[in-house]
């Protein structure tokens, strides 16, 4: 563990983490886990998606398979799980600013590209083809978190059945985190 130096903590209970430190450890307006343990504070990034990455794979897995498309997963950075094997290579990448402006819009959002609708850019490099996409956006009573989406790589529209399944695995999702912040 390496010091990095000493703070302050001010009158109303503040700690300010060096800038090198958030820089680092990318937390910038990110929240952080706080532990005691006998006389050492701890504190640690928070990020519920690594915390639950059995859950949303099983969700994402669920999803596509009885749907019939794929089923993505991310953070507000990149793509955390994806469904089968198909598109297993964009897992990890980078998300566009398009999608990132979508998933702070806070709406749901449904596109049929076949309707002329043009379609949002989902990687910050290359692209991925879709007919439709489903993404609703994911956030818990303090910040957004990234978003969970459908894709149709095939010609398929997607309606009402594909949004109201994605607002359940959702509803699973931050169920779950609710529960653990609870124990």
């Amino acid at each position: 563990m390496k010091n990095r130096g000493i703070v302050k903590i001010d009158e109303v209970g503040r700690l300010v983490i060096p800038k090198d430190v958030r820089n680092m450890l990318a937390l910038n307006d990110k929240l952080v886990r706080v532990y005691v343990d006998d006389d050492r504070l701890i504190i640690k990034k928070y990020a519920p998606f690594s915390l639950y990455k059995k859950l949303l794979s099983a969700l994402c897995e669920e999803l596509a398979l009885n749907l019939s498309c794929v089923c993505i997963v991310g953070d507000m950075q990149r793509i955390t799980e994806v469904s089968g094997e198909a598109l297993k290579l964009i897992k990890g990448k980078a998300i566009s600013e398009e999608l990132r402006k979508k998933i702070f819009e806070e709406r749901n959002f449904l596109l049929n590209v076949k309707r002329g609708y043009d379609a949002i850019k989902i990687l910050e490099e290359g692209d991925l083809e879709y007919y439709s996409i489903c993404i609703l956006p994911i956030k818990d009573e303090f910040s957004q978190l990234g978003f969970i989406a459908l894709i149709a790589t095939e010609q398929v529209e997607f309606c009402e059945k594909e949004l109201n399944a994605l607002k359940i695995a959702k509803a699973l999702f931050l169920t779950a985190i609710k529960t653990q912040k609870e124990r």
